[in-house]
């Protein structure tokens, strides 16, 4: 694999040994002479150097910034023979690499301790919250994963197929690509799903050709369904115990934004501290937007930690 050349203000990277023995990377800015520190847990198909202008706008406030590649994707150890089919066998493990990867920096030093999480990364974050209460004192999710489009198939038979789909790969220990999916393509700008700047999307593929080794296609039957299992428990929650924003985008075509208000409606009724914005004209991944959403989005951010207004 390519040396990682890490972008600034990450400084140090590594592996912890996740779940299973699965090697799971992140990388972090200095840990040293700071009390505060943001947790950024990515969405699919992302690594954590793809937010380090959003880490360089903590560390300017005098934050450190831990940001974690989830097991099968990003740098961590891939989890099929196939390294380009996105897989995880039990969703339960991103949450407990997480706990381990908490526990290796010793991050309960930390006076304050913020989580954001982004998609996939939002699911991961609110099951965790649930989980372990006392590790974080804030968070912020954008797009979170609660539900997911399944169009022109409605839900609950997606949901009967690929239960069907991943039972009969567990019973041949052959992890396959969900109906429609496949390896690693490139998306022409006008049919991508994930962000309205051009820019900004020519630099995600030019990442992927730069470390070939970040390329991962589509999900696997037993990650839909593992998702699924995923989703169905974050809508049972109880009260999260601390302050929580959710950002959802307006022409988001990959989660769903009535699993987001459920979400948030029921939270509320249960006396959770808990906001909801709604990011007018935006696509799926708010922080890679055009910039004068993308300038919104930050804006929510700095007021919902109290940064102040220095630009990253």
């Amino acid at each position: 694999m390519k040396a990682i050349e890490l972008p600034a203000p990450f400084a140090h990277y590594d592996w912890i040994d996740g779940v299973k023995q699965r090697k799971v990377f992140y990388c972090y800015s200095p840990l040293e002479d700071t009390q505060n520190v943001l947790v950024i847990c990515v969405g699919r198909r992302e690594t954590g150097l793809k937010y380090a202008q959003l880490a360089q706008l903590f560390v300017n406030n005098g934050w450190s910034v831990v940001a974690i590649d989830h097991r099968g994707q990003g740098f961590s150890e891939r989890l099929c023979n196939d390294p380009e089919l996105g897989h995880v066998e039990d969703f339960s493990f991103y949450i407990e690499d997480l706990k381990l990867l908490f526990n290796r920096l010793h991050l309960e030093q930390f006076g304050y301790r913020a989580l954001l999480g982004h998609s996939l990364g939002g699911a991961i974050g609110t099951l965790y919250l649930d989980q372990y209460p006392q590790d974080f004192h804030r968070a912020l999710l954008l797009s979170p994963m609660f539900g997911i489009i399944t169009d022109p198939v409605p839900r609950w038979q997606a949901k009967v197929w690929i239960k069907r789909l991943c039972r009969k790969d567990k019973r041949l220990a052959s992890p396959s690509f969900a109906p429609g999916q496949h390896r690693y393509e490139v998306t022409p700008f006008a049919e991508n799903l994930l962000t309205q700047d051009q820019d900004n999307y020519q630099q995600q593929l030019a990442q992927f050709e730069y470390y070939p080794a970040l390329k991962l296609g589509g999900p696997s039957n037993c990650w839909i369904a593992e998702c699924f299992h995923a989703m169905a428990e974050i809508a049972r929650l109880k009260a999260l115990p601390i302050p929580v924003k959710v950002i959802a985008a307006e022409f988001d075509q990959i989660v769903d934004h009535q699993a987001q208000l459920r979400f948030v409606r029921r939270q509320k009724r249960l006396g959770a501290q808990i906001s909801y914005s709604w990011q007018t004209g935006a696509f799926h991944e708010l922080l890679q937007e055009k910039k004068p959403i993308c300038c919104e989005v930050i804006g929510q951010i700095k007021q919902f930690f109290n940064l102040s207004p220095i630009d990253g």
